[in-house]
This record gives C-alpha cells, structure tokens and sequence, in this order.
C-alpha cells in the first residue's frame, strides 16, 4: 500500500486517502467540487473530520490514472425522500452474505449513502464496473433489481403492456465511472458518517457508529486460478477450514448460510462438500437425527459459484481459486485489459495500447500480440473488455465512451522560481511592452492551463536573426507541456494525407520551413489557426475529427515572418532582437543564455506552476496584438498595398500625367505584378480597389508605354513620353481618404501630399550622361506627348 505524504494511519479516513491519487485532490465549494493541485496534508484533512473545509480525493492512481483502489456504489436521494435506506441496506446484507468486506458512509448531503469496496492491488475502472455490475445483478429483494449506471437515479418502476409495475428497479452510481480524474468525496465530510449493520432480533438495520467501530478489510480477489479439475482435496479442505471460520455451529441459521455458499460453489451432488458440513453441522449441540436432510433442500439464489472462496480467503485461506474461463485466468485478462483496448472509429475496428497511446489496425495487433495468442483471443471475446468509441481531447475526469487523449502534464507542478522566464518574455522578447507580454503569457499559459479548449484563433509569429532568443518560448511551452508540443519542420507533414503525427497535440511550434512558401501553405495555416475542426488521416487507419485545439507559435530567421491579409485577425507577429552582447556562436553568448535554459532543463515544473498560476483572459487572445512587425509583414505580404503606399506617400497615381487621381488598369496591374501580386486579371485587381478602396469607374485614363529618347534638327536629344490617354480605369478616391484606409491597415501614419500630384516617369534606363550637356530648362520645354500633343503644364523629370 502506498501510504500518502504526511497522511498517518490511525483510522480508516486516512488509510483511504493513502489508497487514492496523492498528488492531487478537490475541495468542496458550495456547488461542486473544484481540483486542487498538491497532496493533502495532515492539517487539511484533519480539518475535513472536524467539520471544516470538506475535501475530496481522485480515485484512479499512478501518472496514468487507469486503475483505483476502491469501488464506491453511491445511492443518491437529491430529492430528499428518504428512498436510499432500504436499497443501501438490502444491497450491504447481500455483500456480508457473499463474504465481501466493506464500509457504509452516509454521504455528505445527509440523505444518501455511500459503499466502499477496497482491493489490495488497484484495478481497471472496466474490471470494477463489471465487478459492480456482478454483485448487484445477483441481488434478489421481492421484485426489486439493482442496475449500475453513471449518474444516480435512484428508483424507478417498470411496468409491463397494461401498466402494472412488474419491478422497481434501483439506479445505483458506480465510482470510478473510467480512467482519469474521477473525484469521489472523502467520507465524514459536511453530514457524512460512519454507518453499520445492527440487529435486533430477526430485523437488521443501519445505524451510525464511530469510525473505530469500522475495520478496513481488502476484497478478497484470487492471486491465481486453477482448472477445477486441477483443483486438489487438499486447496478444498484447507479453504473449507477456512471458510467455516465465518459460522456458528450452534446459531442453526448458520447452517443454511454455510450450506448455501456450499452448494453455490460445488453443487448439491458434490458428496464432499456434503460431508464436510454434515460433519461440521453435528459438533453442535442441536444437531438432531435427520437434519442432514436439510442440505437436499439448499437453493442458493443469492450466492454466486465464488462466495465460498470469497469467505475461505477473508478467513485466511491463501490458496488457488477454481477459474472461470479455461485456459485464461482473470487475472491475465485484466492485465492484458489495462494494455489494451477495442477502438470503434467511425465504422472500422483499431486496437489501442493505452500505455503507449498508439492505436494498431487488425493485422499488426495480432502480430505484436501473438506471444500471448490464448489470451487476446479470449479477450476480444470477454464482456469485460474495454473499448472506446473513437477519440477525444477532453478534462480531467471525463467520463465518455471516447478514448481522452489528453493523460495529464508531464512533470508536476514546484515552487521554484521562474523569474528568469518572466523576465526573458518582457524584456527579451517584448523588449519592455508590457501589453504585448502580457498577451504572449496570456496565450502560452491558456494552452497550459486548458490545453483541451477549443482553439483561441489567434497565433503568434516570431521573427528574427539567429541567437535573438526567438525560439526560447519554445523550449519553455515544451518544458511545460512535453509531448503535448509539438516541433514541425515541414509543412507537408501538416497538410499531406497522413497527418497523425498531430493526434494529441495542442501546440505546435512550428520552424522556418514551416510557413515559408506557397499560398496553399498559407491557407493552411489560417486553417490550423481558426479552423473549428480538424481531420486527421492516419496511413492505413479510419480518419477521425475532433475539435481543432491547435496553438501555433511560428520562428523564422527572415525578415517577413508570414503572409498576412490586409484585415488579418489572425497573428499577432514579434520582432526578436539580439540583447546578448556576445557573438551568437560564441562560448561567451552560450555561458551568457545558460541560466535560462538551466531553468526549462533542471525545473520545468517552476515553469509549469508560473504558467497554471497565470490569470488567463480568454478575449484578449481572441484576437492579435498589434505591433511595428506585423504592419512590415503586412506591407510586405500585400504588393498591392506597397503600391498604395507608395501613392499616399508621392501623391501620385502610376501614369497619372495629369495628377487628377485617375489611373489606367493596366499601369496599377503592371506595378502591383513586378512586385508579386498574383491577381489573375486586371479586372481582378480593378474590382479589388472597387471592394476595399473606395475606387470608381472611370474613362480616359492614361497609359504610359514607353519613355523614348528623341533627337530634333539641332541635334538635342529629348525624352518622349509613348502613351494613349483612353484607357478603362479608376478614379481613385480624395487622397486624404485614401490614406486614411491605407493607416487604417498598416496602423502607422504616412506623411504625403494633401492632393493628387502628377506622376513623373523614370528616363530610360541605360542613360548614362546628360545628352543636352546640362541644359535641363531646354529638356522640359522639348517633353511632348504622343501625336505631338504638349501637356498643358510641365511635367518635371
């Protein structure tokens, strides 16, 4: 038995505890029960038994959390009837006659009652339920039958055709109801109490007790099994000494009770077990001719073929149990059960390793299980077997039929400090702004602290030059969250058929390669972000969807981080500066970031701690933090918005000879494409500036298709604008406007003219001297316009 920190063993509410999950527990807060992190200490609990604060404890055991110690069979009575009495005593009778040791508890509201069954080694929540299952099933109580369910109803008639109540059926809650984090109130809490079977004549009834009139005693379970068969006179007769141990010889009831649990486990024509009651009947006093007779009358309805083994084992029998299934004790089954379980994903059978969490389709689970052929296929047809039906990211303490992917954090939580990873977010990362790092702890510590929550739709991009510190967030979500987190180094991997290397992750720290390339890859991203779903293919597995729970933090060594829309909601992007003195590849600039990573390395759980501890605010991360960085990668991620940059801060239109703001289609195309723009037609990008712009219709609008360098009669050689001024076009709106919406986007002012200017074209290019020798006045007065005709003011090179 482990016994829990701080926690002694002088009575039952403490050995309890020290059977249940030690680094964890809850605290009752008026509606419900709120989880605590930490062991209970000594003080708490002793303040729980003395009426304070009331306390509960987690059931399933161990990192994993897949087995418990106890069973606890909870009959409710919400509405305060008084309806859980009976039923609890009828169902604690039928444990005494059965041999099977437990403890009663009235529960903590007043009303109901608790019954707590303790096993020596801890067992699967299946293998409880189904044991749960078995002992109320085998409950006779003049037409009233107990069924285990989930949540407690309690009692319910069932009526036939016509109406007539044929039953009363009896609701009974199990606990732990499956793996995971399955609080249960720890007994003697608020108006919980010790109870205990009296009676008082041929009447039995419950009663309240001290708690030093309880005995905690283990459920007695077989260490192994034989064949019947194998079964010698030896094991037979020492469990008979043993069992016998239970009975009166002269309490005459007794003899029916032996005699029963006799005829249950070897059957009324076993000469043997006969014999040895007959002879065990005949030391007492009241033995009188004949009544040996008795045993041919014996219908033990109530007792199962294992309550004699149950009462030989309670009274000291340490021998083998008959087994029940040939060939296959239970107890390889349960062990092959808490390694495995049946996966129903969307109409195809997978197997899943529950201690690894990697599933196996038909043929490589018979593969890697044939060692122990007898025992899987006895397995896969055994009603205790687990199964899941499909895959979830859920809290704590779910209790569904999906499999929870989420199995906890993987270090626990410490009091170290971890100042340096404060320090690193606000005056490394952010240099200083505390909103923004207030942002960037907001949205690491909600993956951490809810790392099952629905995706926040923001990410985060960090952009700088190597040995900036740019990928030390990293390193300190992965000390905190461990496999959780997931480093990606090629976008295929995300966006291809077989992505299952996601399944189970909820952050993705995502390197240069990443995000760096096509739009589709772009579209992608958007999609990890703010995607309400995702599918995941696993190669020869059935594809599944769950809620998208991704949290993408993206680094790069480029300049432009990622491709962002002019109204983004999406990223919030960071500019990561170097702040080390040192050259980067340097043992100085090693020794100089050493602490830090000496920090994630040596007490990822200070980190862990400061990030759960970290007071989240959900609609801050629900949309991004505008910085410096994110207006450059929007410029650069829009050649149409550095086109329109360039106009507000010129005031002038491409090929807009006469400054009135009117632009050909053609010029706006041709300058957003030498910049990248990918629109598909000028039309396209025409009805974009429409859209967005403000822009209008307009006719006449000039194109410029040639600057040419022409010689007159003197011998001047004169730049000559080829152009045609009929051209579909926009009337681009005031500038003033203009470059309102053009701030609105980049969030930084552009200083610029107050009204449109006249475009100047560039001289050809390849002009290396001044052909007129300087006499720059004659060049002006020489600039014509195609077909000879002269712009009606000049035009300044």
């Amino acid at each position: 038995m482990q016994v829990h920190p701080e926690i002694g063993m002088d009575n039952i509410i403490n050995r309890l505890v020290a059977l249940t999950h030690g680094e964890r527990h809850t605290r009752y807060t008026g509606d419900g029960y709120r989880a605590i992190d930490g062991p209970i200490s000594a003080k708490a609990l002793a303040d729980h038994l003395n009426g304070g604060q009331a306390l509960g404890v987690y059931m399933c055991i161990g990192s994993a959390r897949t087995a418990s110690h106890c069973l606890v069979l909870d009959f409710d009575d919400h509405d305060k009837r008084g309806v859980a009495l009976m039923p609890t005593l009828t169902v604690a009778l039928h444990l005494e006659s059965l041999g099977i040791p437990h403890l009663i508890f009235r529960s903590g509201g007043g009303h109901g009652y608790h019954i707590w069954l303790v096993f020596k080694e801890a067992r699967p929540p299946k293998w409880l339920w189904n044991y749960a299952k078995a002992i109320l099933s085998s409950v006779e109580a003049d037409r009233e039958k107990f069924v285990p369910v989930t949540s407690g109803k309690l009692k319910g008639e069932k009526r036939n055709a016509k109406g007539k109540v044929t039953h009363v059926e009896h609701g009974v809650e199990v606990l732990p109801k499956g793996d995971g984090w399955q609080n249960v109130a720890i007994p003697c809490g608020r108006e919980s109490v010790p109870m205990r079977i009296v009676r008082r004549g041929t009447l039995a009834a419950l009663e309240q007790c001290a708690l030093d009139d309880l005995t905690l005693e283990f459920v007695p379970v077989p260490e192994h099994e034989v064949e019947p068969a194998e079964m010698g006179a030896g094991e037979r007769d020492a469990a008979f000494d043993a069992f016998i141990k239970a009975y009166d010889v002269d309490d005459y009831t007794s003899w029916g009770a032996a005699g029963l649990a006799l005829v249950a486990a070897f059957g009324a024509d076993d000469e043997w077990a006969k014999e040895r009651w007959v002879a065990w009947a005949r030391g007492s006093a009241k033995f009188k001719p004949g009544d040996e007779d008795q045993w041919d009358g014996l219908k033990p309805k109530k007792y199962s073929p294992l309550s004699f083994w149950r009462i030989a084992t309670r009274h000291g029998y340490q021998g083998p149990w008959p087994g029940k299934k040939k060939g296959v004790s239970d107890s390889k089954l349960e062990a092959f059960n808490a390694e495995w379980a049946l996966m129903y994903v969307e109409g195809k059978v997978e197997f899943l390793n529950t201690t690894t969490g990697f599933p196996s389709n038909t043929e490589s689970f018979n593969i890697l299980t044939e060692p122990v052929e007898d025992v899987r296929n006895a397995w896969r047809k055994w009603d205790g077997r687990r199964q899941f039906n499909g895959y979830t990211f859920a809290p704590p303490g779910y209790t569904g039929d999906k499999f929870n992917l989420f199995r906890g954090w993987p270090v626990e939580p410490t009091s170290g400090d971890a100042s340096l990873f404060e320090k690193y977010v606000v005056e490394i990362l952010c240099r200083g702004d505390t909103d923004l790092a207030h942002w960037v702890l907001t949205f690491v510590a909600d993956a951490v602290q809810r790392p099952w929550s629905a995706r926040p739709g923001s990410g985060l991009a960090i952009r700088g030059p190597q040995g900036s510190g740019k990928s030390f967030l990293g390193k300190c979500v992965q000390a905190a969250l461990g496999e959780l987190a997931l480093e990606v180094t090629n976008s295929q991997r995300v966006g291809q058929q077989f992505n299952d290397l996601l399944v189970g992750k909820t952050v993705l720290l995502c390197e240069e390669a990443f995000f760096t390339g096509s739009p589709q890859q772009a579209n992608m991203l958007k999609n990890l972000i703010t995607a309400r779903d995702w599918t995941f293919e696993p190669k020869n597995r059935k594809s599944f969807t769950t809620p998208n729970i991704f949290r993408v933090i993206a680094t790069t060594n480029d300049s432009h981080a990622v491709a962002i829309d002019n109204d983004d909601r999406r990223w919030t992007i960071i500019e990561s500066l170097p702040v080390c003195p040192h050259d980067p590849d340097s043992r100085a600039a090693r020794d100089w970031w050493e602490p830090y990573y000496a920090l994630v390395e040596n007490d990822p759980g200070a980190v862990l701690r400061f990030l759960l501890d970290y007071k989240v605010d959900r609609g801050l991360i629900g949309v991004p933090h505008h910085t410096a960085a994110k207006a450059e990668d929007k410029e650069s991620s829009d050649p149409l918005l550095q086109v329109l940059i360039h106009m507000v801060e010129t005031g002038t239109c491409p090929d807009d000879l006469r400054g009135d703001g009117r632009v050909a289609s053609g010029a706006t195309y041709e300058r957003v494409k030498e910049r990248g723009g990918r629109w598909s037609s000028q039309q396209s990008l025409a009805n974009d500036l429409r859209k967005r712009f403000g822009a209008k219709t307009a006719k006449g609008c000039i194109k410029i298709k040639r600057v040419e360098m022409r010689s007159d009669s003197s011998g001047i050689i004169t730049p000559v604008v080829v152009s045609r001024k009929d051209y579909d076009g926009l009337q681009m709106p005031p500038l003033p406007e203009l470059r309102s919406m053009v701030s609105a986007i980049t969030r930084r002012a552009h200083e610029g003219p107050e009204a449109w200017q006249p475009f100047e074209p560039d001289s050809p290019a390849g002009i290396k001297a001044d052909p007129n020798g300087g006499d720059a006045e004659a060049v002006e007065q020489q600039y014509v316009i195609d077909k000879g005709q002269v712009v009606d003011h000049e035009v300044p090179f």
